[in-house]
């Protein structure tokens, strides 16, 4: 597969996609300032969004020739949703590399939610609390920058998949110390054999393009208590 066609692969596959977020409260977008050219409202869209067009409503106040189409249950979402844009979407604020994320969805969701994309015509505003899920206690919030989006993208998700290994197995070894069933304690390790195919995966696909994805650092800690185990688990659902 070439290059372009694993772009256009990705990208199309992320615009068609629901979004995955992490839930940590209710989505309740803010009212948005009215714009001196009035309501902008409608009820139709272009392209594959004509389906949903009757059920959704539009919100913001989206420039000449774009539209962003929420869905009704847009104010109650636990987790987030989508809104779907129709016409050019570098006219509703996308960037020029088809990828956007808090700006939009600040001016469109009511908040400091993300993310944007598009691939080609198609465009989808997910807004929600998060886009990553939780990382291994002590990881930090480290941030890649490269030239090229996709290659951020897979050499992101490289770094996330590698430092998951050893918190699974570091996983397994707290279940061992507390005496879990060693049914419950083999699961950490498929989990741990998961995330290592995945890790792989993300990067040799980063390599693809270009990128030799970073290590993470190795991380240790005391084993938790179980009480402290229960109340992780029960708060992250």
């Amino acid at each position: 597969m070439t290059l372009a066609r694993l772009r256009f692969a990705v990208a199309a596959a992320l615009a068609a996609s629901p979004g995955t977020f992490a839930c940590g409260g209710a989505v309740a977008p803010e009212p948005l300032p009215s714009a001196s050219s009035g309501s902008s409202s409608s009820s139709s869209s272009s392209g594959s969004s004509s389906s949903s067009s009757s059920s959704s409503t539009s919100s913001g106040n989206p420039p000449t020739g774009c539209v962003v189409t929420l869905p009704p249950d847009a104010p109650t979402a636990p987790c987030g949703f989508g809104a779907q844009i129709s016409g050019d979407p570098r006219i509703c604020g996308f960037a020029s590399d088809g990828y956007q994320a808090a700006a939009l969805c600040a001016r469109y969701c009511g908040g400091p939610m993300e993310c944007a994309w598009y691939a080609g015509s198609a465009a989808s505003l997910m807004c929600g609390n998060g886009c990553e899920g939780r990382r291994p206690a002590g990881l930090g919030g480290r941030v890649l920058r490269y030239l090229d989006e996709l290659a951020e993208y897979f050499a992101r998700a490289a770094y996330l998949e590698a430092a998951s290994v050893p918190a699974f197995s570091f996983l397994h070894e707290e279940l061992v110390l507390h005496g879990a069933p060693r049914a419950l304690a083999a699961r950490a390790l498929t989990a741990r054999a998961d995330e290592v195919r995945h890790a792989r995966l993300m990067g040799w696909l980063a390599r693809r393009l270009g990128v030799t994805p970073e290590a993470p650092a190795a991380l240790r800690r005391k084993p938790r208590t179980l009480l402290d185990m229960a109340i992780e688990n029960a708060v992250e659902g």
